[in-house]
C-alpha cells in the first residue's frame, strides 16, 4: 500500500478544477473543505438538479454525489503535484444505506469523503457520507480505480 499524500491545505478550488466533469454531468457545486485524507463538497438540491422529480432527487443518487466527491480528492491531488486531473471508475459500494427516499429541493448537501486505503495501483476505499443540516442522510463505503495511463487501460 502507497502512502496517503498530505494536500497542502488552504487552497480553494471549484469542482471544474478538479473533475472531469463536464455540462449537467458535474453535479457538485463547491468544494467546501480537504485536508490530508479527506474532501467535503456541497450539492445544492435546485429545480434544474439531474434527476429531480415532484419529491426530489432520489437517494440512490448519492452514490454518483459520494463517488464524485471522491473523485474530487483525487483531483486535488493530482493539481498539486502538476497533472491533470484524469478519469477514475467507480468500482462499487458496500452498504450504501439511506435514512430518507429523496433528497429535497432547496436542500443543501455537504458530502465527505474520508479516505480509507489505497494500494500501489491506485485502487481507493472512502467511506463517504452525506449530510443535510447536520443530519445524516446516507452513508457508505465506495472503492474507485484512477488508472495511470487511461489510454492503456481501455486498450487504446
Amino acid at each position: 500500500m502507497s502512502g496517503i499524500p498530505m494536500l497542502v491545505p488552504g487552497c480553494r478550488y471549484r469542482p471544474e478544477q478538479v473533475l472531469p466533469h463536464r455540462g449537467r454531468m458535474l453535479l457538485l457545486d463547491e468544494i467546501d473543505d480537504y485536508g490530508a485524507d479527506w474532501v467535503r463538497s456541497i450539492v445544492r438540491i435546485r429545480a434544474d438538479s439531474l434527476l429531480l422529480g415532484d419529491a426530489g432527487v432520489p437517494a440512490w443518487a448519492g452514490i454518483e454525489y459520494m463517488a464524485q466527491t471522491a473523485a474530487a480528492w483525487s483531483g486535488i491531488e493530482q493539481l498539486q503535484r502538476g497533472v491533470t486531473p484524469g478519469i477514475g471508475f467507480l468500482l462499487g459500494s458496500r452498504r450504501y444505506r439511506s435514512a430518507c427516499e429523496h433528497f429535497a429541493a432547496g436542500w443543501e448537501l455537504r458530502i465527505t469523503a474520508q479516505l480509507l486505503l489505497r494500494d500501489d495501483n491506485d485502487l481507493a476505499i472512502f467511506d463517504c457520507a452525506i449530510q443535510h443540516n447536520e443530519q445524516r442522510l446516507a452513508w457508505a463505503d465506495i472503492k474507485a480505480f484512477r488508472p495511470q495511463d487511461v489510454g492503456e487501460f481501455l486498450g487504446r
